[in-house]
């Protein structure tokens, strides 16, 4: 007498195996997709990265910046080689790199303050160049579920422009 091996699958087993594969299938085509929508921000990182290293030697990139309006900017915040804090502020054509100390202007939290009132949520902060002036812009959600688009001049804080209830 040997041992027997259980040769037939039963229609449950199939079932799981089906729901199985169709999983695995959906969770790597969601991956796929994911990680191929972000490779655009992915390259602009990278390349405004390397520029800031040219530019002014800076060693750890702390926040990546992306602001469009008439144009797009990309923007690196780090310590340059004379370990100031700076911005690294790169046009999406990749001519006239802006360096600006941090000192030099608002703090990103502070342009964020100056928007934010009690019903706001701050979204997010970006620097870039608007109108040849240099500017935060600061993105808010009011409780109504709208944006507000605030654009503040980088060095003394002052609203440039603003659209809300977007």
């Amino acid at each position: 007498m040997g041992l027997k091996w259980k040769t037939s699958v039963t229609r449950f087993e199939k079932v799981m195996l089906i729901i199985l594969a169709l999983v695995l299938f959906l969770f790597v085509s969601c991956t796929l997709i994911f990680f191929r929508a972000n490779q655009p921000m992915f390259v602009a990182k990278m390349q405004t990265t390397a520029i800031a290293k040219s530019a002014v030697g800076m060693k750890k990139v702390k926040k990546f910046y992306h602001f469009t309006r008439r144009k797009t900017y990309y923007s690196v915040k780090g310590r340059d080689s004379d370990n100031k804090e700076v911005y690294v502020i790169v046009p999406e054509s990749g001519s006239m790199v802006t360096v600006i100390e941090k000192s030099q202007g608002i703090t990103e939290e502070k342009a964020a303050l100056l928007v934010k009132d009690s019903v706001q949520k701050v979204l997010s902060t970006n620097i870039g160049i608007y109108n040849d002036k240099l500017v935060w812009e600061v993105v808010t959600k009011s409780n109504t579920k709208n944006y507000n688009y605030y654009l503040l001049d980088f060095k003394t804080g002052q609203n440039i422009k603003e659209l809300k209830d977007v």
